[in-house]
């Protein structure tokens, strides 16, 4: 199924992959896990031939599976034992996992009050109110609600300066500096690690896989 979503105002395809659902234990399960790896669809290449992303998901625990195997029928998907996530390829053909999490900023000429009661009214949950921007939120769609489809009616909204899904992907090897403390400074890369949030960063790897500013002086 073809999707659309916007980043900075640009659309971004990508496509549903109805046909499988990620699935990841929270906690260690043994038969549970046992039960999803026998049920574990194998992307053909039709999807992927990217054994690295595939093997890059199998070592964070996510597990393909058809969503009418009986093992997915056997769980209960509000457990919090349990992530699921929708299944979405990029035309690059690599592969998304949907969290039902999005990056929003609300119009900054508004109060907290206003804004707050703005992301009530909107059905979304505050993970995490972001320090680097007035009004940003890390917030969380309900499991009933199409977060895609979410994520474009608010961007529609005049309140919002954006609102974008994020995902859970494999990042292969970029260019990156050699600074050694390059791995603290999360605004060029933010991988979650120390109480950050993945993705909330000014994207500066994909720009230096175009370009790096060689012949370049300022």
């Amino acid at each position: 199924m073809e999707r659309q979503y916007y980043v900075r105002g640009k659309k971004v395809q990508i496509k549903e992959l109805t046909d499988i659902i990620a699935v990841k234990p929270v906690e260690q399960n043994r038969n549970l896990n046992e039960g999803l790896k026998q049920a574990t669809v194998f992307l053909d290449s039709r999807e992927t031939t990217n054994t690295e992303e595939q093997q890059a998901f199998q070592n964070a625990g996510w597990y393909f599976i058809n969503p009418n195997e009986e093992i997915s029928r056997s769980f209960n998907r509000s457990s919090e034992e349990i992530a699921i996530g929708r299944v979405f390829k990029q035309e690059n053909g690599r592969m998304l996992i949907g969290n039902n999490l999005l990056t929003v900023q609300i119009d900054p000429n508004l109060n907290e009050q206003e804004s707050l009661a703005l992301l009530s009214e909107n059905n979304l949950e505050i993970i995490n109110k972001l320090g680097f921007g007035k009004h940003l939120y890390e917030v969380k769609v309900p499991a009933d609600l199409d977060f895609l489809e979410v994520a474009n009616k608010l961007n529609e909204r005049s309140e919002f300066l954006f609102a974008e899904p994020q995902f859970i992907e494999q990042i292969s090897s970029r260019n990156r500096p050699t600074d050694p403390d390059y791995s603290k400074q999360w605004q060029w890369k933010n991988d979650g690690s120390n109480g950050g949030v993945v993705n909330a960063d000014v994207h500066a790897e994909e720009a230096w896989d175009i370009a790096k500013g060689d012949g370049i002086r300022i």
